[in-house]
């Protein structure tokens, strides 16, 4: 009782912090002839909003005490509690909202989309949702290590704080985003949509511009070259329509910034409308089934994949003959010259694969010095027959040419250590055979 009767004390002076203490002083005058005046509508509304607030927190406190009770005082479906909590959570930031914007508003102007703003109310809401997460956040990490301790796991230390760093720097980072993102437009979705196209069509007629300049260039060289150059007669400039008095006002289209921020709106809107739609699709496949088995949804579907397989199939014949005459020998560069091979990022391969690139790059490498490897040769007796030119890398030789065969010919894991030492004698092979190459 006794916290109660602070509680609401502090909510009836935090009602007068905005308006002074001039109408605190009258209103002692007046609660001093007639205390039923203390209890305005506004102060009881509040005081029940407080007795929400202080039961929610008390039945949150209470699940998360029983989400951290070791499992043999507590043996509780935890899942349902961290359930529990998130639903508290949302429904609670929900009402939040709805009398956040009613409050601060108005319901006339809530429901007036063409002139948004974000009051000051919102940042409120915004710190509830972030608080809301971070508890959230720590909640699973109680079940985690709840469920660590029933298995016998023994988890770092350090764990907790740097979860709480990483959470806090994560939300963070979304509440940024969600602050810089666009909450309304200046520029309509047709008029954003006409933009666009415009553009596109505007660089479409630029290279239909340059490919029609490049053929005209090209026949006219081919005039000149067959039938010379003939004697032009002296042109005389025509003469033009006289200009109007008055031209006609020119209309500019939405500024560049103005556009950008409302496509990025209007994609957000569109990307969410769309993966609503998806998991409403998901989740009621059975609605959707005697659609998806229709006739015309499959007429639809063979007629997609019908222009699919005609375009791979332009596209390859239109890329073969191109692969054919890269992959032509006489196209190859002399010997002496380093040959253009495509980039390949090391990082992105897995141990084994790692393993097998650097026994073939060695005899890609010793192919080229005029040792290559014959077809009825093993790995090994190719090695026995480079290392007589590399005595000095026989033992890197002989380990990589090992664990090219285990990670080729075998299903033992391999595993990014085992990778790393091979890298090292790779690396020392690679220099005998750059000492090789100089002679």
């Amino acid at each position: 009782a006794a916290e109660w009767v602070v509680i609401l004390l502090a909510l009836k002076l935090l009602s007068y912090l905005p308006r002074g203490a001039d109408p605190l002083l009258r209103d002692l005058a007046l609660w001093r002839e007639d205390f039923s005046t203390f209890f305005t509508p506004e102060y009881v509304v509040a005081g029940l909003l407080a007795f929400f607030a202080w039961d929610g927190a008390t039945f949150v406190g209470r699940d998360l005490d029983l989400l951290e009770a070791p499992p043999q005082y507590a043996p509780l479906d935890r899942r349902a509690i961290l359930g529990r909590l998130m639903g508290r959570f949302f429904w609670g930031g929900i009402l939040l909202l709805i009398s956040s914007g009613l409050a601060r508003l108005g319901l006339a102007a809530l429901l007036d989309l063409a002139h948004p703003s974000v009051p000051g109310i919102i940042l409120n809401a915004l710190a509830y949702f972030v608080l809301g997460l971070l508890l959230l956040s720590q909640a699973h990490l109680s079940l985690l290590q709840i469920n660590w301790r029933s298995q016998g796991i023994e988890a770092a230390p350090a764990i907790a704080s740097r979860w709480a760093w990483f959470s806090l720097g994560f939300v963070g980072l979304v509440a940024t985003l969600a602050l810089l993102l666009p909450t309304g437009y200046s520029v309509g979705l047709l008029e954003t949509l006409g933009a666009i196209l415009g553009w596109i069509l505007d660089v479409l007629f630029n290279i239909y511009l340059m490919l029609q300049f490049l053929i005209l260039l090209l026949l006219s060289q081919l005039a000149r070259l067959l039938f010379g150059v003939p004697a032009l007669p002296p042109m005389i400039p025509p003469q033009g329509p006289p200009l109007p008095r008055e031209l006609p006002p020119v209309t500019p289209g939405p500024p560049l910034l103005e556009l950008i921020r409302s496509l990025l709106f209007w994609a957000l809107v569109l990307g969410i409308v769309g993966y609503s739609l998806y998991n409403f699709v998901q989740y009621r496949r059975g609605l959707f089934l005697p659609l998806l088995g229709s006739r015309p949804w499959r007429a639809l579907l063979a007629t997609l994949r019908a222009l699919w397989r005609r375009f791979r199939g332009a596209v390859q014949v239109v890329a073969e003959p191109l692969i054919r005459r890269l992959a032509s020998p006489r196209l190859a560069m002399p010997r002496g010259r380093r040959r253009l091979r495509p980039f390949l990022r090391l990082s992105s391969l897995t141990p084994r694969e790692l393993v097998q690139y650097f026994y073939l790059s060695i005899v890609r490498r010793a192919a080229r010095l005029g040792q290559p490897r014959q077809a009825h040769q093993t790995p090994y007796e190719y090695t026995a027959s480079l290392s007589a030119h590399l005595p000095q890398a026989e033992h890197d030789l002989a380990v990589v040419t090992r664990a090219f065969v285990e990670a080729r010919y075998s299903h033992h894991p391999v595993v990014r250590e085992e990778a790393s030492r091979v890298r090292r004698h790779w690396e020392r092979v690679k220099a005998a055979l750059r000492s090789w190459s100089r002679g």
